[in-house]
């Protein structure tokens, strides 16, 4: 039962910020991966469901590129505060700082880590670093995250939803969910996950 509750967990956490939009899937001859991340742009919502400047500068030309045109490209500003969030929450995990993660993450990523936490055994303790430190335990080491080459060079934007694009050191592009909570980015997934 604990093993069913520890996946179940995992899927949630790592999709739960991936609902809502109507992306689609055509290609847009975006760059390859690990290009060098944007410096600037103007931050203005192309608002059209296309790649910006920014989100065509991830993935593989002809693979899916949905999370590239879901919503609109935020501004500057909105992009490097859900950076600075990404960033912390994956140095965080670098460290096995538990704790730390846990308070960069939303509320609908936490409650899953909270149960197991409380399922744990032989006094592994209750609450969210407990259970997101039993959870990554049983996870493939290439789940716990990437660790980034720099900021985020785009995010995407769709009502309180978002996704944050950043290229990994390992040379690979990767996404981390967000949600909107009290006006602050969150992450919404346990672990970020590489673009197709």
């Amino acid at each position: 039962m604990l093993a069913a509750l520890f996946a179940a967990a995992l899927l949630v956490a790592a999709f739960g910020g991936c609902g809502g939009g109507d992306a689609t899937t055509a290609s847009s001859g975006s760059t390859t991966r690990g290009s060098a991340a944007n410096d600037g742009g103007d931050g203005v919502p192309d608002g059209k469901g296309e790649p910006s400047q920014e989100s065509s500068r991830f993935g593989t030309p002809g693979a899916d590129d949905s999370i590239q045109r879901t919503g609109q490209e935020a501004s500057v500003a909105e992009r490097e505060a859900a950076s600075t969030v990404v960033l912390a929450y994956l140095r965080a995990g670098a460290a096995e700082d538990r704790a730390a993660q846990c308070s960069y993450l939303a509320a609908e990523a936490a409650r899953p880590l909270e149960r197991i936490g409380a399922a744990g055994t032989e006094g592994s303790g209750t609450g969210c670093p407990q259970g997101l430190d039993q959870l990554l335990k049983l996870a493939p080491k290439a789940a716990h995250g990437a660790a980034p080459a720099g900021a985020v060079g785009s995010l995407r934007v769709e009502g309180d939803r978002g996704f944050a694009l950043f290229h990994g050191k390992d040379g690979l592009d990767y996404m981390m969910p967000l949600v909107k909570e009290g006006g602050e980015w969150k992450i919404a997934s346990v672990v970020a996950l590489e673009l197709p």
